[in-house]
């Protein structure tokens, strides 16, 4: 069951797709307006934009969001203003905000424990921090950064 939606969408529809069906084939399903510019595959908050629409769906997708030119756009991102609401929104509690200061530590030893102690680590890649961020910062794309880094330095330490 797929849900075909977004801001190009006229009628919205839920569909019954079986698994390999194409998103072309979806978007043919409902009335668009305006000229098409991003498919995201997945919902707003961790939906995958696709390369091509004649991609097929795969089970882990729910949903097709349709976007015109001017909306797949994102806005640029501004400096924290420190508002508190990613703090606030994370299901896990991690310090979303100091994630992006620990990863500039230059020594790793101080970078390793500084991102830990954020809890970046619990991170479920929801993306409610990016989403509610007034200042439009790229939150969840810096707290895979930071597991990223986390995981390859644990490595290299191990193999030394």
């Amino acid at each position: 069951i797929v849900t075909v939606d977004g801001p190009t969408v006229v009628e919205p529809k839920i569909v019954i797709a079986p698994i390999g069906t194409r998103i072309s084939y979806l978007m043919e399903q409902v009335k668009t307006e305006g000229e098409i510019g991003k498919v995201v595959v997945g919902g707003p908050m961790n939906g995958t934009a696709v390369y091509s629409t004649e991609s097929p769906i795969v089970k882990v997708a729910n949903a097709v969001l349709i976007f015109d030119e001017k909306k797949a756009v994102l806005p640029d991102y501004s400096a924290c203003i420190h508002c508190g609401r990613c703090i606030d929104k994370c299901p896990v509690n991690i310090d979303v905000v100091s994630v992006e200061k620990a990863l500039r530590i230059k020594n790793e030893d101080s970078r390793e424990a500084r991102l830990i102690d954020t809890g970046v680590r619990q991170c479920v890649d929801c993306g409610c921090c990016s989403y509610v961020c007034p200042a439009h910062r790229p939150l969840l794309a810096t707290n895979q950064d930071a597991k990223w880094w986390l995981k390859q330095y644990e490595r290299s330490k191990q193999s030394r």
